[in-house]
């Protein structure tokens, strides 16, 4: 799988546990659900193939925006609105 797309589920850090494992990501949309730093450290550790990453309307704070910068090295599009 190249996409993932889960948005307005109210999914928390926990489900960040599964989504790290897919590797092969290089799409990822979970905007309007309630991540947080924890589970956007996690993402941006883990899925270095990523392209587009859209979080709008979650809570990645600035360690989770640090880490995105840090690690994500490919994005092309980030989107973080009303984060």
């Amino acid at each position: 799988m190249k996409t993932l797309c889960i948005t307005n589920c109210s999914i928390g850090d926990e489900a960040t546990c599964y989504m790290a494992n897919m590797r092969n990501l290089e799409v990822l949309d979970l905007s309007n659900n309630r991540i947080g730093e924890p589970g956007t450290k996690r993402l941006a550790s883990k899925l270095f193939k990523l392209k587009e990453l859209m979080m709008n309307f979650n809570r990645v704070g600035d360690e989770g925006l640090e880490t995105i910068s840090s690690n994500l090295t490919h994005l092309a599009k980030l989107e973080l609105s009303s984060d």
